[in-house]
Formats: C-alpha cells, sequence, structure tokens
C-alpha cells in the first residue's frame, strides 16, 4: 500500500488517488492514493441456514471476473444468488434489477453441483452489473433452507479499475 506523498519505485503513474466517501460519514470526503492491486480473492464459506449474508465490501472502484463454487455435499433444492447491493440499508433479499443485481447469469442450483468439484458460475451480462462503486456490497443469499449442504464455499475474484 502506498501512502499519500510516497515516491513509489515505479514512478508516480502507478498510484491512483480515488475520492470516496469515509467510513464514518455519509457526507465527508476522503482523498486515498495508493497502489492498485491487480486481483484480489474473496473466499467465504457459506454459513449452514443462513439465508442472506454479506461477503465484501468494495474499497474502491472494481469489477468482478469470477464466481467459484465448492462443496462437500450436496444440499436441498435450494438457489444461491451472488448479488451486487449498490444501498446502505438494503439487506441480501432476492434480485430486484434496483438495488439488488444478480452477479451471475442466473441463480445457482446448490442440489446439482458435483461434489469437491470447483463449479465456475457464468456472469451476468447485464451492462454494468460486475462494477462495482467504492462502498458497494456483494452478498449471498440462499433461497431456501440450504439443509444438508456441508462445506460450501463461494469464491469471487476481483480487479481493481479505474
Amino acid at each position: 500500500m502506498l501512502f499519500k506523498n510516497e515516491n513509489p519505485v515505479l514512478g508516480p503513474t502507478s498510484q491512483i488517488t480515488e475520492v470516496g466517501l469515509t467510513s464514518t460519514s455519509s457526507t465527508a470526503l476522503a482523498t486515498n492514493s495508493f497502489k492498485p492491486t491487480s486481483r484480489e480473492v474473496v473466499t467465504v464459506p457459506l454459513v449452514a441456514g443462513a439465508l442472506a449474508q454479506w461477503a465484501y465490501k468494495a474499497p474502491w472502484a472494481c469489477q468482478v471476473l469470477a464466481i467459484r463454487f465448492n462443496g462437500t455435499v450436496v444440499g436441498a433444492a435450494s438457489n444461491l444468488s451472488v448479488e451486487k447491493i449498490n444501498t446502505d440499508g438494503v439487506a441480501p433479499a432476492a434480485a430486484n434489477a434496483g438495488t439488488i443485481v444478480l452477479l451471475t447469469n442466473a441463480v445457482f442450483a446448490l442440489n446439482t453441483f458435483t461434489p469437491n468439484t470447483w463449479a465456475n458460475i457464468a456472469l451476468s451480462t447485464a451492462s454494468g452489473a460486475l462494477n462495482l462503486n467504492p462502498g458497494d456490497g456483494i452478498a449471498l443469499f440462499v433461497s431456501a433452507s440450504d439443509a444438508g449442504l456441508v462445506g460450501a464455499v463461494v469464491q469471487i475474484e476481483l480487479a481493481q479499475i479505474g
């Protein structure tokens, strides 16, 4: 990480200066100067019985590159939604194409995957759906009880853009 006014080895063009809201205020702006990462991989275990859970909050503008799923035991008939939530105060729920946007091409059936094999979930083709602004969240939503699902994990690969 680079700090403001630090002279990086790779030169000044390797820094990105981004202005965004602080974590303690919805109106005060903060300027961040940092060296971009090329990739970030977020791995989130699916908590048994949790129908909704948060996975990630974007600290900078980024794009979802891949979503993968794996589990050791197939669960009950339910669907997983990996979603972008772009407004505070909104809980993970079924996608509504407004404040809750599906990041995948379709929901992922939790009762049809091959155990112990990574599944690459097809990404959304909707314009802008995969781009996150600073502060946007990624959440996981399961449509019904995931009883029987064991060892499930969702992996989300992101790249910084801007």
